[in-house]
């Protein structure tokens, strides 16, 4: 996570913390691996590779829009992956190389802190990569659902 981020939430909310930690190199190795699995990719794949992999195989949320000052991010995580709200969720910024984590409900509630419109693109995936939300800097919304990725 950029830190001026962490900085403008501070300043915005007085006295309290942004809700996010950056994953360990164990944590990201772990979630990168579990990930090429599931997409069926292989060890030697590069993030630009599995960014482009998740891209080709997310299909979009019709009508939705990031940027929209009605959106709604818990009905998403609800309504479109099946998360779990109390479920923790990685958040990719680049190319799952550095990982930030934080429960799926606290995401849902600082939204507007964590992505920022126009300049950022993320992905969002549950611990076991069972489901992939990725938003657009422009506010597009994709997604890969439990069936489309390979478990078990």
């Amino acid at each position: 996570m950029d830190e001026f981020k962490i900085k403008n939430f501070a300043a915005s909310h007085p006295g309290q913390h942004l809700p996010i930690q950056q994953a360990s190199s164990n944590e990201v190795s772990a979630l990168r691996a579990l990930l090429l699995q599931r997409l069926g990719l292989s060890g030697a794949t590069d993030g630009l590779e599995i960014v482009e992999s998740i891209a080709s195989r997310s299909v979009p949320i019709e009508g939705e829009d990031a940027t929209r000052s009605d959106f709604d991010l818990t009905r998403l995580l609800v309504g479109s992956v099946d998360s779990k709200l109390d479920e923790e969720v990685f958040l990719n910024w680049h190319r799952f190389d550095e990982l930030d984590r934080m429960w799926a409900k606290q995401l849902a509630e600082v939204f507007d802190d964590v992505w920022y419109p126009f300049a950022d693109d993320l992905d969002v995936v549950d611990a076991q990569c069972r489901w992939i939300l990725s938003i657009a800097h422009h506010g597009g919304i994709r997604v890969i659902p439990q069936p489309l990725i390979q478990v078990g």
